[in-house]
């Protein structure tokens, strides 16, 4: 399992602007030596398709060569290295980001150098060349997952005073997540659901990007996500996984916030079970997954921790895409 130290965020330090630009720089130093440096979170794919990562091998094509069974293309790779860097290294870089893509090939594109040029205070001049590999991550279709793609959720608040649950709001899902439509049933529904659902989901800790975010990733692997304003850091997100490459845990800081941990539990077929949020070292929610015959998700429950233990908050199904609608 991946492991990343954390750091304290002193967000009511009158210095913390210069206390966190300097933690930074030694953090990347410290690290230079094991793992990657921080990066421009850059989205690389290439569809919203979902698809899980893994450990599998990934078939390799090189620049000419494609798979001849029907095939999606997930994400555009790169892989960076020194200038005596081993072809093969960069190859096994694109297979490590092509499995954290969940991708089942990989199609070698073109190899490249990349110079830059330095200037130092006493006005001396040098050069760095950097070794580049591009490839396109690639999933048989074959293999796509229904299971992954719900088109319809309807969402349910469970009411105390009568012990049932009562519709709450109905969401329309693109094929990737993301939301095309909602319908709220009660007041203030969907803001109910950005709190308590949405602002945990895989796609929006993973997903999320834009200029002020950066990341840093171990074999192909997202292990920390930074979101920063004018040198300040914002919120700071720590993933492991587990011997399946499978999300395990998230570690979340946030600014004026309590720090929050989410851990996710798996059965033997793989198949998410549980994912639990604590506030603050202390129980938050947690979530129960069910599943049909078919292996997709009948129902979601979560959960919400009071002073009488946990009790029902919300409960979820759905309904999903068929292969006719997304071809």
């Amino acid at each position: 399992m991946f492991e990343v130290q954390p750091f304290i965020i002193h967000p009511d330090n009158p210095n913390m602007k210069k206390h966190l630009r300097i933690t930074l720089s030694l953090t990347a130093l410290l690290l230079a030596g094991c793992t990657s440096d921080f990066y421009p979170a850059v989205d690389e794919r290439l569809t919203t398709l979902p698809v899980q990562p893994h450990n599998k091998e990934v078939e390799v094509f090189f620049a000419g060569e494609w798979p001849k069974e029907e095939y999606v293309k997930l994400a555009a790779l790169e892989a960076r290295g020194g200038e005596s860097t081993p072809y093969i290294t960069l190859i096994n870089d694109l297979k490590a980001r092509a499995n954290a893509h969940g991708a089942d090939a990989l199609v070698v594109q073109g190899k490249g150098h990349i110079t830059d040029v330095h200037s130092s205070a006493d006005h001396m001049v040098s050069t760095t060349a950097t070794s580049t590999l591009t490839g396109i991550a690639i999933k048989y279709r074959k293999n796509l997952d229904l299971g992954l793609m719900p088109k319809l959720q309807h969402i349910e608040l469970y009411d105390s005073k009568v012990q049932a649950f009562k519709p709450l709001l109905n969401l329309q899902l693109g094929v990737g997540g993301d939301i095309t439509g909602k319908e709220e049933l009660l007041q203030n529904a969907f803001n109910f659901y950005k709190v308590y659902v949405q602002e945990y989901t895989p796609r929006n800790l993973l997903q999320e990007h834009g200029r002020n975010w950066q990341e840093r990733r171990q074999e192909g692997f997202v292990v920390e996500r930074q979101l920063s304003f004018d040198g300040i850091l914002q919120k700071r997100m720590r993933f492991n996984y587990n011997a399946h490459r499978q999300l395990q845990q998230v570690v979340i800081e946030k600014s004026g916030r309590q720090p929050e941990e989410v851990q996710y539990t798996y059965n033997e077929a793989g198949q998410l079970t549980t994912r639990s949020i604590n506030r603050d070292k202390k129980p938050y929610l947690r979530e129960d997954y069910t599943y049909d015959a078919d292996g997709k998700v009948s129902e979601v429950q979560l959960h919400i921790a009071t002073k009488n233990g946990q009790e029902p908050l919300l409960r979820s199904t759905f309904a999903y895409y068929t292969w006719e609608e997304i071809r």
